[in-house]
């Protein structure tokens, strides 16, 4: 998979397209839902903080626990789709927290880097069949030669039968 062809492609950096495709198969629902609490509890303690978010313990309990609804994301999505909301790279006009977060800001920000992340994919699996018609073609052309070359065999060998010298 040609990752800078994507990147340049999406027009990402090609840093956050090779997360995106790494991530892929270490999503919370492939790892376990039950198991990803702590660790997205602990994402969270690290990222909120950077927004001048001290979130009380059992506000940070429920957070969690929404977040890991969002089965389809890795853990290193949590921190990216920050990341990219930082940098004002989302698909969120005016959005601010302003200090203070709710589920709702959450979700937005999730479901945001959610939708960005989907023209990665698009561009991913285009480039994955792209290269599945190729080889497909190259198969195909491999037999008609095979089969051409073996009729033209058949053909010279009838010939000669035909007209034995």
């Amino acid at each position: 998979m040609n990752l800078p062809m994507i990147a340049n492609q999406v027009e990402e950096k090609l840093q956050d397209v090779e997360i995106v495709i790494s991530q892929r198969e270490l999503r919370i629902f492939k790892t376990g839902v039950k198991e990803a609490i702590p660790k997205i509890g602990q994402i969270l303690r690290q990222i909120l903080p950077l927004y001048g978010i001290d979130a009380k313990p059992e506000h940070l309990i429920e957070i969690t626990e929404f977040v890991s609804t969002y089965k389809l994301i890795s853990f290193e999505e949590i921190k990216l789709a920050f990341e990219k909301f930082a940098r004002q790279e989302l698909n969120l006009e005016d959005f601010k927290l302003y200090g203070r977060v709710d589920l709702h800001s959450i979700g937005k920000i999730i479901n945001a880097y959610i939708s960005w992340r989907q023209k990665i994919y698009y561009a991913m699996d285009a480039d994955l069949e792209e290269k599945r018609q190729q080889e497909a073609i190259a198969k195909r052309r491999a037999k008609v030669a095979e089969e051409y070359d073996a009729e033209l065999e058949r053909q010279r060998r009838l010939r000669k039968e035909a007209h034995p010298a």
